[in-house]
């Protein structure tokens, strides 16, 4: 699996860009060749794109020819302004099988104390977030998407625990992932490292 990082190193953000990411992020995935998952995370001074793809360069290179396949991509562009440094793409092999330990998750319902629960969680020394919400390592995987699946709802079960699926979930979790003060994962394994999620949309995905 290859993965394509692209970003942009911002000057300004507000909330605007904060409010078009978090719709740009839950757009079904583009239908590209050999696409596997996207994932756009939106940081206070960086917007980053997360592509991963099969071991194909010719189907990534592709795309960083014409990113405006992704209609998230379309939508952030003008967000960024004239006045942001654009970073030059950068393709990275993904380690298959690399797998986070003992991940936790909080399954609850929406206004329900979730939030201020994963921010006391957060604080752990082990715990390491993606600075907020992460459903779109989920919602960013093809498969998963629910337009993949009718829009027939959220709910995931074991069928759609595939190999390559379940790879796309770490790789996708990974992405900006940090500890409470720090630098982000660097891919090597840290054996104290523990992901912790919070996201509205799993309290749909189990039975």
């Amino acid at each position: 699996m290859l993965s394509l990082h692209l970003g942009w190193t911002m000057t300004t953000g507000g909330d605007a860009l904060a409010a078009a990411w978090r719709a740009a992020s839950m757009l079904r995935p583009p239908a590209c060749d050999m696409l596997v998952a996207r994932q756009w995370r939106f940081e206070r001074d960086a917007l980053h794109g997360q592509f991963l793809f099969d071991d194909d360069i010719a189907a990534v290179e592709g795309f960083v020819r014409d990113p405006g396949a992704d209609a998230a991509f379309e939508r952030l562009a003008p967000r960024v302004g004239p006045e942001a440094s654009s970073l030059p793409a950068r393709i990275e092999a993904v380690p298959v099988g690399q797998r986070l330990r003992r991940p936790i998750f909080v399954i609850a319902a929406p206004r329900s104390g979730s939030t201020l629960l994963f921010d006391l969680l957060a604080q752990a020394p082990e715990a390491w977030t993606q600075g907020g919400e992460g459903g779109g390592a989920i919602d960013g995987v093809v498969t998963l998407h629910a337009a993949a699946r009718g829009w027939e709802g959220d709910r995931l079960t074991e069928t759609q625990a595939t190999p390559a699926t379940i790879d796309a979930l770490h790789a996708g979790w990974r992405f900006g992932l940090r500890p409470r003060a720090g630098r982000p994962f660097d891919g090597s394994l840290h054996v104290t490292a523990r992901l912790l999620d919070k996201t509205t949309e799993n309290c749909l995905r189990v039975p």
